[in-house]
């Protein structure tokens, strides 16, 4: 597996650097903004198990309570497990290179602020969803009485709400409640 990074200063340029130099079957494994740019991390002969390999053995050696950055974690760490080496021509540290160091252990982690405002935006949405439901039920039994009427009489028979409006529409032709009842119960 090939696995290249690649900077630019916006994605479409990081994505056509990425086409160029690795084709069109390279994948993307990560994007961030980086330094004012993008940073974009693709792979060719991308082999996911070998990815879920890699990230399984990095959090067994990190629950172990091996630091991958420290001596002690470096030299009881098994021969096969090498540390990635860095590519040909690039600069010796990525602060060197006036980037940002990329941390892929950096999880995301969503603010406990962001969550408490998608919450209110859940609960206003149901709140409006709510009123505007109560509005058109409201201007329904000012302008259809009967249909109104018959909506509830068969809802409270048990029957599901799609076959009591499918019923009520039938029946919508009769002005007089009782004659609707009645043609909803012969169909």
């Amino acid at each position: 597996m090939n696995i290249k990074r690649f900077f630019a200063a916006d994605m479409r340029q990081a994505i056509r650097k990425v086409r160029d130099e690795l084709g069109p079957d390279a994948v993307i494994l990560s994007n961030r903004k980086a330094g004012g740019g993008i940073e974009i991390v693709a792979a060719v002969d991308y082999d996911e198990a070998e990815v879920r390999r890699a990230l399984a053995e990095r959090e067994a050696a990190q629950a172990g309570g091996l630091e991958a950055g420290s001596p002690r974690g470096r030299a009881e760490s098994p021969a096969g497990q090498q540390e990635p080496r860095q590519e040909a021509g690039a600069p010796a540290s990525a602060e060197a290179a006036g980037r940002p160091a990329f941390r892929p252990e950096e999880l995301w982690v969503e603010d406990p602020a962001l969550a408490q405002v998608r919450r209110e935006i859940h609960e206003l949405r149901g709140l409006l969803e709510h009123q505007l439901a109560h509005l058109a039920w409201g201007e329904m039994s000012r302008s259809h009485p009967a249909q109104v009427e018959l909506l509830r009489r068969l809802s409270a028979l048990g029957l599901a709400p799609d076959v009591s409006r499918q019923l009520a529409t039938a029946a919508a032709g009769e002005q007089d409640r009782e004659r609707a009842w009645r043609r909803a119960l012969a169909l």
